[in-house]
């Protein structure tokens, strides 16, 4: 009896304490540990000297190849690239002439790469660059010198200035490119942008020739009282063109 009456306090008191407890995951105690490697990786060589490194690309099949975007930021127009690509030997820092590879035309503030085909079964062939583009210069207002949105409340008797792009050529964009003619010389194939993203970050492309980005996009909910009234909110998305 004395038995049961101690098991049943003790159950009592575990469930008591694990009510709304606090339970310390592992991870909340971390400990100066070295993990041991399993022999299956290790540090082959170390590449130096690559600032401003944006993205990398490595692809796959049997003709892989290394491509690097960097990004070197500044100021200046759309016609000022801030970035270019090169491309690398597997074992080598030193970048491929561009007598092989091109330099890339019109990289204005570039912030990711992939590769894709154009839906074509000749495998990969393309180089899609995510240009994030310049947001204030985009939509900069010369009339309020400014390319913050207006904060004038909006009515028939005052002068309100919207918030939209006025320089496509700054806006974000993806550009597409020959990944293996020299006869191209680094010129832009198509290009193209979407004003339902405010801000891009990401992109990626399949064996269709479809091309994914994501990024903040905004996005317009129609009110179920009134079906004229619009709210405009911010969300994050991803795009398949």
């Amino acid at each position: 009896m004395r038995r049961l009456v101690f098991s049943l306090v003790l159950l009592i008191t575990v469930l008591v304490a694990g009510c709304g407890g606090k339970f310390p995951l592992p991870t909340e105690r971390p400990a100066a540990k070295t993990v041991p490697s399993d022999k299956q990786y290790a540090m082959l060589q170390t590449w130096k000297g690559m600032d401003g490194i944006q993205d990398i690309l490595l692809t796959q099949g049997s003709s892989s190849q290394l491509f690097m975007l960097f990004n070197k930021g500044g100021s200046g127009g759309p016609d000022i690239a801030r970035g270019y690509v090169k491309l690398y030997p597997f074992a080598n820092p030193v970048p491929i002439d561009a007598s092989y590879f091109p330099n890339l035309r019109t990289l204005f503030n570039p912030v990711a790469l992939c590769a894709g085909t154009g839906g074509s079964s000749t495998g990969l062939d393309r180089l899609f660059v995510l240009d994030q583009g310049d947001t204030c210069m985009a939509k900069f207002d010369i009339v309020r010198g400014t390319c913050e949105a207006d904060p004038t409340p909006h009515t028939d008797s005052t002068d309100f200035r919207k918030s939209i792009i006025r320089d496509y050529r700054s806006t974000w964009r993806v550009r597409e490119y020959w990944m293996n003619r020299k006869a191209a010389q680094g010129d832009t194939i198509s290009t193209f942008t979407d004003t339902t993203f405010a801000q891009v970050y990401g992109v990626a492309a399949d064996g269709q020739g479809r091309v994914y980005v994501s990024g903040v996009a905004a996005v317009y909910d129609t009110s179920k009282i009134i079906a004229n009234y619009w709210t405009r909110y911010f969300t994050y998305r991803i795009f398949r063109y």
